[in-house]
């Protein structure tokens, strides 16, 4: 099989040539648009909210490599928390990339299959790449009426609105359950 080697020497020349275009064009950005008012509007941010949400991206990632590194055990193989963290973080990088979002699922089967220490065959990794959203989607699927019917009056302000809301949530959850459950009685049968 051939594939494309890509010497270091290769690599670090590409490297640096897009580092410093980024830097330029980072530098050039901030030159043009930044003035008197970009500092004062700056000025203004509170930092503890700032700190949230640095603190939150990072509970986020460490919530999402403890899932998939469960998922991963599930199936009998091993990974590390490092190794899960990466897998997140690459995925999600691969996924903000492309368009809807679509390089997730193709990432993380590659980096299942080829770049962990405990490699897993390209069956497991596709499962369990594939698993993890449908997990997460029949997590919405069922807290998504309970949210609804727990909040109801909340909003039942907007009449209209919330009838079209509650109504189409419990079809939409309503259809995924059927669905899940149509395809546990057809791997039974």
């Amino acid at each position: 099989m051939n594939e494309l080697i890509l010497d270091k020497k290769r690599f670090l020349k590409g490297l640096a040539i897009s580092l410093i275009i980024g830097i330029i064009v980072i530098l050039i950005i901030t030159f043009v648009t930044i003035n008197q008012n970009t500092w004062t509007s700056l000025s203004y941010i509170n930092k503890k909210y700032l700190l949230l949400a640095f603190a939150l991206m990072i509970f986020a990632a460490v919530i999402d490599a403890l899932r998939i590194k469960m998922t991963v055990e599930a199936v009998n193989e091993n990974i590390t928390f490092t190794e899960a963290l990466k897998v997140y973080y690459i995925s999600n990088f691969a996924g903000g990339i492309t368009p809807f979002f679509s390089g997730t699922l193709p990432t993380q089967i590659y980096l299942f299959n080829k770049d962990i220490k405990n490699k897993m065959t390209l069956g497991k990794a596709t499962m369990v790449a594939t698993i993890m959203p449908l997990i997460k989607t029949l997590v919405f699927t069922i807290f998504t009426p309970i949210i609804f019917f727990s909040f109801k009056r909340t909003i039942t302000n907007y009449t209209i609105l919330s009838i079209i809301l509650i109504n189409g949530a419990i079809l939409i959850s309503l259809f995924f359950l059927f669905l899940f459950f149509l395809a546990i009685n057809i791997q039974k049968g």
